[in-house]
C-alpha cells in the first residue's frame, strides 16, 4: 500500500471509537508495524498518535470478560501478564512496579508444590494449624503475614522463606522453577507495555522504498561495524531495563537480560533504523566454559526480536526469536545485521544454530520451514550426508516453486546442527564442542574415580596448582577464584598438559582467572589467541568412544 493510501487509512481509523476488542488488537499490531516501517515523519507522527489513543482505551476493554479473554497475552496497558519468572525478575518488578505484582493464586493455592515448601518455612507446631480446614494457602498467607498483608508483602514474604530455606542462588533458581512460581502483573499506561516501550532515541529511518527482502549474506557479514554508541552507567541501567521489559512484558525473560552486567552492556546503531542491544552476563552467573550474549534488537526504536549466542572460542551456536507481529517486514536483514554484529564484536569464525530452532521438539519450525530460512544464510548441516540430501532437495525446490518439503524429511535435517563458516580456512579448525567436552570429562569422573565427583575434583585442584603457575601474591577478585576454580575439572583432564611450554601454561592462567573478568569478551578473545588449548580440547573430544555413548531419543511427531 502506498504512503498516501496508509496515510488516509490511519486519518479514517482515528475517527472511529476503539471499543470493538479483536478490532483493537488487530490495529494495535498494524500499529507497531507502521512504527517499526514508518514512510514519512508524518505518519510516524500518526502512528504514535493512535497507539496513545489505543493506550488509552484498552484498560476499559479488559474489565469485560469477553475483552480480557480476546486480549490476553497482547501486553497492552491493563492487562495482567502471567508467567513464571525468575527470583530475580520478580524481584526487579517488584522494585520498579510496586503495587502491581501478586503471586498468581489459583482458587486459594499457588501450586502444591510451593505450598508444601512454604510450610517448611513455619515453626514446626505452626504446621499443624496449616491443616485447619479454615485455611487455604492465600487466606492462611494473610493471616501468618497480619494486618500489613497486602498482594505485593505476602509476596515479599514467599521469596524471603524461599531465600532463607535455600541460601545458594543457583539452587534457589531451580527449584523456584520447578515450583513454577507464577506471578502477576497488571500493566499500566506510566509502565512498560508493547504499545510504547522503546529503545534510546536516534535518528529514524523512514521507509520510502520496497522492503530490503533480498541482499548479499556474505557480503553484509564482511561489513566492518560501527563503533558502538557511548554509554554511561545510567544510559546502560536504563538498556538494561528496557531490554527486561520487552521480555517480561511477553511473560518471558533471558538470563544476559535478567542477570545483565551493567559494565558489559553495547549499542550498536546499523544501516536502516536498527539497533542492537549487547548483553553479558554477571560474573558469577558466567557458564563455566560457554559465553552466553544476548542480545534484543530493534528498529526505529520498536523492539522486534531478541536472543543470544553461546561462543567457545570462534564458534557460537546462535539463537534468534522474531515477534509474530513484524515477520511480514525486514525479517532475513535483521537477523543478518545479528550474525554480522557477533561476528565482529566476539570475532566469530563459525555460526552454528541447534537443531531446535529448524525443527527438533518444535513442530512449529517444522510447520514454518524454519530450515530453508537458514538454509538461504549459507547454513549447511555439519553432517556430510544430510548436507548432500539438502543440496537435493533444494534443487527441487528452486526447479519446482510449487514444491514443498515433506515434514519427514525437515525432521531428517534436524539430526545435525547448521554451520556457516564465515571465514575462509574456518571449516578446516576444529571447533570446540560444549556437549562434547562435558561427556568426556564425564567419562574421565567415571573411568579414573568410578564415578566419585569430590575424588575427582580433589585430584583436578592438585593437578592443576602443580602444573599451572599460578601466582597467589595478586589479588584476586571473588569472581575470577569461583570462576578458575569451575575450570579446573576440565583443564585438568586435558591430555599432554604436563608437556605444555612455560609461556601457554601462563597465558591458560590468564583465560582461566578472565573468565570472572569485568568484561567476559575479554576472556573469549583470550581463549581464541590460545591454540594450544583449542588443539587439547579436540583431544579430549576425540578420547572418548562416541559409539559407547548413549544416543538421545530422535523426536516423534506424536510426542
Amino acid at each position: 500500500m502506498a504512503a498516501a493510501e496508509k496515510t488516509t487509512c490511519l486519518q479514517a481509523c482515528a475517527e472511529r471509537q476503539l471499543t470493538n476488542p479483536r478490532v483493537v488488537r488487530r490495529y494495535h499490531e498494524t500499529l507497531l508495524f507502521m512504527a517499526a516501517y514508518p514512510a514519512n515523519r508524518g505518519q510516524a507522527s500518526r502512528v504514535d498518535a493512535e497507539l496513545t489513543r489505543v493506550t488509552a482505551a484498552t484498560p476499559a476493554l479488559f474489565r469485560s470478560r469477553v475483552g480480557a479473554k480476546i486480549l490476553k497475552e497482547s501486553g497492552l496497558a491493563g492487562e495482567a501478564v502471567e508467567g513464571s519468572f525468575s527470583i530475580a525478575m520478580i524481584e526487579w518488578l517488584l522494585t520498579r512496579f510496586p503495587g502491581q505484582i501478586e503471586l498468581a493464586w489459583l482458587k486459594g493455592t499457588a501450586g502444591a508444590d510451593l505450598d508444601d515448601l512454604l510450610s517448611l518455612a513455619l515453626l514446626p507446631p505452626e504446621r499443624d494449624g496449616r491443616l485447619h480446614t479454615r485455611f487455604d494457602m492465600q487466606s492462611w498467607l494473610r493471616f501468618a503475614v497480619g494486618a500489613d498483608s497486602t498482594e505485593e508483602r505476602d509476596l515479599r514474604w514467599v521469596l524471603d522463606r524461599i531465600r532463607e530455606l535455600v541460601p545458594d542462588p543457583e539452587l534457589r533458581d531451580l527449584i523456584a522453577e520447578c515450583l513454577d512460581l507464577r506471578v502477576r502483573w497488571r500493566l499500566t499506561a506510566a509502565g512498560p507495555t508493547r504499545t510504547g516501550i522503546r529503545f534510546p532515541p536516534r535518528p529514524a529511518f523512514m521507509q520510502r522504498g520496497p522492503l530490503k527482502r533480498t541482499f548479499d549474506v556474505a557480503r553484509l557479514l564482511r561489513r566492518p561495524l560501527p563503533e558502538p554508541v557511548r554509554l554511561t552507567p545510567s544510559a546502560a541501567g536504563a538498556l538494561i531495563d528496557v531490554a527486561r521489559g520487552v521480555l517480561a512484558v511477553r511473560g518471558r525473560e533471558a538470563d544476559p537480560v535478567t542477570y545483565a552486567n551493567p559494565r558489559e552492556v553495547t549499542l550498536f546503531r546499523l544501516e536502516r533504523g536498527i539497533d542492537i542491544g549487547l548483553f553479558g552476563l554477571e560474573p558469577r552467573r558466567r557458564l563455566p566454559m560457554e559465553s552466553y550474549f544476548g542480545y534484543v534488537a530493534a528498529r526505529n526504536r520498536v523492539p522486534l526480536a531478541y536472543g543470544g549466542a553461546w561462543v567457545l572460542d570462534r564458534r557460537a551456536e546462535i539463537g534468534v526469536h522474531l515477534f509474530d507481529t513484524f515477520r511480514g517486514g525486514e525479517s532475513a536483514f535483521l537477523f543478518g545485521q545479528v550474525l554480522r554484529t557477533y561476528v565482529h564484536h566476539y570475532r566469530i569464525g563459525r555460526l552454528q544454530v541447534d537443531p531446535y530452532q529448524f525443527g527438533a521438539n518444535n513442530p512449529e519450525a517444522i510447520r514454518s520451514g524454519a530450515f530453508w530460512f537458514y538454509y538461504r544464510f549459507g547454513f549447511r548441516p555439519r553432517d556430510a550426508a544430510l548436507r548432500e540430501q539438502a543440496a537435493e532437495e533444494w534443487a527441487s525446490i528452486r526447479r519446482d516453486r510449487a514444491h514443498r518439503t515433506p515434514a519427514a524429511v525437515l525432521r531428517r535435517f534436524t539430526r545435525s546442527p547448521l554451520v556457516l563458516d564465515v571465514d575462509r580456512g574456518s571449516e578446516a579448525i576444529t571447533h570446540p564442542d560444549p556437549t562434547r567436552v562435558g561427556v568426556a570429562l564425564t567419562e574421565t569422573i567415571r573411568t579414573r574415580f568410578g564415578a566419585d565427583r569430590r575424588a575427582a575434583r580433589r585430584w583436578a585442584i592438585r593437578r592443576v596448582a602443580r602444573l599451572l603457575p599460578v601466582d597467589r601474591r595478586t589479588r584476586w577478585t571473588e569472581a575470577e577464584r569461583f570462576a578458575f576454580d569451575r575450570l579446573c575439572p576440565v583443564i585438568a583432564a586435558l591430555p599432554g598438559l604436563d608437556g605444555w611450554p612455560n609461556a601457554d601454561r601462563r597465558a591458560l592462567v590468564t583465560v582461566m582467572r578472565s573468565k570472572g573478568g569485568i568484561r567476559e569478551r575479554d576472556h573469549v578473545f583470550g581463549h581464541q589467541r590460545h591454540t594450544r588449548l583449542r588443539v587439547a580440547l579436540a583431544e579430549l573430544e576425540a578420547s572418548v568412544d562416541w559409539d559407547r555413548v548413549p544416543a538421545r531419543p530422535r523426536w516423534r511427531p506424536d510426542d
